[in-house]
This record gives structure tokens, sequence and C-alpha cells, in this order.
């Protein structure tokens, strides 16, 4: 039997009383076995000024039966808390956590100061600083101390009425400042200002320090406290000795004027005043450079010279042009080499053939284009390309044809206008090649064309004049016999004589204008001599009047003047 006689005034200090001697034993001062106790059980007198705790209590120790305590000290320190020993009623419940302040403070210990778990530290208390909890030496080794260890004569402790506690923290209190969350689940914000996601990351950079040259790391020194990186960017100098340095260059040489950036990383800002962008785009254009015929390129003369252009544009040409195909710029419209037209021989009636070997066309603008082996038919009864522009076939008409080209292909076209077509879709370019008489029964007139000379294959007399006034100037209607575009007339002039009248010269004479003769007639007439009563003469005569007439004049009422359009020109 141990006895204990100091007297404690609360719970608290009480239990820890208890839990001292229970554990320390006689090593424990105010712990001392009284001969009068039973041996196993330990005496606790109640407080005697507090009549609520009279009853008493016993607890049961584990000390072996019949075997006193060793009076070796433990290998620990055993002084005991500076708390309030007087043993209250055991029963009563409820405690002040304060009380256990002075006992941890008595026996606090790193893990590392913690003895070994002897024979002689048996049922040692102290108070574990790493895991914040007291715990004393079993057989078993070092324990936590738990509330089931501590005990009364009927068993273990009632349970604590928390009513009964003052002073408690929550249960699980909201952390604040650089924590959050609460007690059993703190998460820290920030340390010195730093944000935790800072202070992570540079632990990890820090982990992640290399002596080697890898990128995007922190450089650590190896163990001859030399580091390895890739470019070193000093803004002030280096000093020291260089004479080990390899492969120097210009890295930390600073450029101006035209160039910018650093010696190993220059870049060109300007080049005689010309940007680097200009400078490139002059490069580029320059490399796109190129013979063929490519839109928006500069051109480079190839192998032999030679360039391909689509359309030049110049005041003046010159040099052998005698290889030059297509030009267009050069020339008048309508111009032809050897332009054949005539009725086609399997419909001639309604049909032209148009053929050339070269010819020059031209569009609104003005621009020109030369096309060759023309061979189309005109089709007075068709409409569209190959036919009429607009309307159908009228007799007793002049149609104008036409060859046209939307630039790749090449038709022939008729119309009533010697000027402007009406053109079909996509078609641009036009030439005027032909003027040909469609008669009152809708049949095309008999002729031939070379160039721009018609040639009729047969006529009759396109006029007479044998009667009315002498010496005066007749009018004589050839609208069916020459075009309306007329440039020029093939005339034949025929002057006949009455066989009854004196020797004597005739004259006929014929005008383009009404006024001046242009070409003449004269016959000597001699009937003793010849019996000869008319003289002719063909002529080419150019005609100006639009209204498609000539004039005749006789000089004596026995003469008659008859006219013959052989042809003209357009």
């Amino acid at each position: 039997m141990h006895t204990i006689t100091e007297k404690l005034s609360r719970i608290s200090p009480f239990r820890q009383a208890l839990v001292a001697c229970a554990t320390f034993g006689a090593f424990q001062t105010g712990c001392q076995p009284d001969s009068s106790t039973p041996k196993g059980s330990i005496s606790v007198e109640p407080k005697p000024d507090d009549p609520s705790d009279s009853a008493g209590s016993q607890i049961e120790v584990a000390v072996e039966e019949g075997k006193e305590p060793s009076s070796e000290k433990p290998n620990v320190n055993t002084t005991l808390p500076n708390v309030n020993t007087t043993l209250p009623n055991a029963k009563k419940p409820g405690f002040v956590l304060e009380d256990l302040k002075p006992a941890v403070s008595a026996f606090l210990l790193a893990a590392s100061e913690i003895p070994e778990c002897e024979e002689r530290n048996l049922n040692q208390l102290i108070f574990n600083d790493d895991i914040k909890q007291f715990t004393y030496c079993t057989t078993d080794g070092w324990k936590t101390l738990e509330i089931s260890d501590f005990v009364t004569e009927s068993g273990k402790l009632p349970a604590l009425d928390a009513s009964q506690l003052t002073n408690l923290p929550a249960a699980d209190p909201v952390l604040g400042g650089e924590l959050s969350g609460t007690a059993s689940s703190a998460v820290v914000v920030r340390v010195g200002g730093k944000t935790a996601a800072e202070v992570s990351a540079s632990v990890n950079d820090t982990d992640a320090a290399a002596d080697t040259n890898l990128p995007s790391t922190i450089v650590k020194r190896n163990s001859d406290g030399d580091i390895s990186v890739q470019d070193i960017n000093v803004q002030g100098t280096i000093s020291g000795n260089g004479s080990g340095i390899t492969n120097l260059s210009a890295a930390q040489i600073t450029l101006g004027g035209d160039l910018s950036g650093a010696g190993n990383s220059a870049s060109v800002a300007t080049v005689g005043g010309k940007t680097a962008a200009e400078v490139a785009g002059s490069v580029d254009a320059t490399t796109s450079a190129t013979h063929s015929n490519s839109a928006s390129t500069l051109v480079r003369r190839d192998g032999s010279g030679s360039i391909s252009v689509g359309t030049v544009n110049a005041t003046a040409f010159v040099g052998d042009g005698s290889g030059l195909t297509n030009v267009g710029m050069i020339g008048v419209r309508d111009q032809s080499r050897n332009l054949s037209v005539t009725r086609n021989d399997t419909n001639a009636n309604s049909e032209i053939k148009i053929t050339a070997d070269e010819l020059m066309l031209q569009n609104s603008a003005g621009v020109l284009i030369r096309v060759t082996g023309v061979s189309e038919v005109f089709d007075i009864t068709a409409s569209g390309v190959g036919g009429l522009d607009t309307g159908s076939e009228a007799g007793g008409t002049w149609y104008h044809v036409w060859i046209i080209s939307d630039g790749t292909n090449v038709e022939a076209l008729g119309s009533t206008s010697a000027t402007s077509p009406s053109l079909p879709s996509g078609y641009t370019y036009v030439s005027h090649v032909s003027t040909v008489f469609n008669d009152a029964g809708s049949n095309l007139r008999d002729f031939f064309q070379r160039g721009r000379k018609v040639r009729y294959n047969s006529i009759g007399n396109s006029a007479v004049l044998s009667s009315g006034s002498t010496n005066t100037w007749i009018a004589q209607d050839l609208s069916d016999e020459l075009p309306p575009n007329v440039k020029s007339g093939f005339f034949k002039l025929q002057c006949d004589l009455a066989n009854t009248v004196a020797p004597g010269i005739g004259v006929c004479e014929l005008s383009v204008d009404g006024t001046n003769p242009i070409e003449s007639a004269e016959l000597y007439f001699d009937p003793t001599e010849e019996d000869r009563s008319w003289s002719q003469i063909s002529f080419d005569v150019p005609v100006v009047d639009a209204s498609q007439q000539v004039w005749l004049r006789r000089d004596g009422a026995n003469r008659k003047a008859s006219l013959w359009v052989q042809g003209f020109s357009i």
C-alpha cells in the first residue's frame, strides 16, 4: 500500500498527481509508501475544507505484489510540475486544461531525447514534444497516455461533463492570418508575404537546381564550384582571367545605328535608309523574278536572253521585229494579208466565205490583236455567231461582214451597221472585212473580193442618159451598185452617136460631185471612113457623195451616155 497525503485543490491537478504517483511510484515526492495501506492500492484522502469530496477514493496501482520499488532514479528528469496537488474527490467530473501546462513544460522531451524504455524507467511519464502527447514507459515500450488510463476503485472514470468545462477553445477552430482552414486541417496561405503557391514554386525551383545546362532551371554549382550555362548576358563588365574562354563571340557587343540587338543576335534595322522589311521585300521580288509571263513579278531574261510578257506599252520600239507574232499594238484595224471574200460554193445565195492569212482586230479600248489562218463562213439566214447580229434576212439590203473574236475564238458576223455591230456575249474584238448586197429576191449578188477591192462577176447597164438637157449634169442613183461605205467605184462609160450626124466629135462625161467632170468618153465620127458610132472607157474613181450617186453629162442631143458599175473598194 502506498499512501498519498498531498492535497489537491482541483480535479485536474488531482488527476495529474494521481497519474504521477501511479506511474512514478516511490520515486516521486509525496508518493512514499505507508505501512498502514495494503499493498497494491493507494489511499487518497479528501480535501478537509471541501465537504463535497468527503467520500474519498482509492485507485489501483500496478505494483508487483510483495516487491518494493527500486530506489534507483530513472534516467529522465523526474521533477514534478509546479501544480496544486491537493486531492479532491476523484469522482468529481471535469478539469481545467490550464493545469496541464506546468506538466508539459516540466516533462517536455523531443523524440530524439527520449531514453530507452528499460525496466528502471517503467511507468516513467514524459511529454513527447514531437507528437504533442503524454507517453509513459510500459513493458511493451512507450505508450501514449489515454483517458482509459485514469481509473478509480469502481473502474474507469465517468464521461466528462462538457457543460462544466471553462475557457476551452473550439473543438476544431477556424484559422486565420497566414493560415486557412481549421486546426485539424490547416492550410498555409502565405509565408513572409509570399503566397503558398509562390513558396511551393520556389521550393520546386530550388529542388530542381542543377549544375548542368538545363533550360529554365536555377543554376547550382557542382562539387568544383563550376556551372554550365548556354549564354551569359552581362549588362556591365566581366573581370577575371579569360584565357580559358573558347569560341568567344560578339555576344556582349551592343549594336546601334543601322543594327540592333547584341553581337550574336544582331538585327539589321536599315540599309541605306531603307527598312529591313523594304530590303527583304526587294530581295523577295528579285528572287522571284522570272522570264515567264507571271503576274506581279519582275522580269528576268532566260538562258537565251528572252522574256515572255502579256502586253508591252511603249512609245517606240527599236530592233528587228521580224520574229514578232500576234503584234496587237502595231497596225490598224481591218488590215489584212491575203484577204479573200466570195460567195460560198455550197450555198451561194445565202453564205459568204472569208479567208485571210492575217487580220487585225480591235476592241472598244483601242487594243489590237492579230489573228492568223482565218477561215470563216457568214450565213445570212442564221442569227448570232456566224449569222446576223440582230433581226433576220432582208432583201434589197447591204450587209457588212465582220470577223469577231473573244481573244481566243474567231467567228464571222453580219450586220447592217458599218461601224458598230451588236456583239455576242464575250466577243470584244472586231474587224470589218466586206460589204455585200442581198437583192430583192434575197439572193447575194455574185462577186469576188481581194483585199479591199470588190468586183462584180456580171454587170448590166447601171445608168443611161439619152434624153433631156444637154451640157447639164444629171444625177444617177447607184444605191444598188455602190454600198454606203464605198471609197471608190470601178466604172465603164460609153458614148454613142447617131449615124445621121455630120462628122465630128461627141463627148460624154462623169462627175462624182455634180460639178467637176472626172472622166469623159470622147468619140470622133466620120461616116466616110468607118462605121463607128460609139466609144468606151473604163476607170476607177473615188466616190465622195454619201447618197451613192454619180452625175452624167452629154454635149449634144444625138449623144447617149451609158454607165456600168464594175465594182468598188471599201
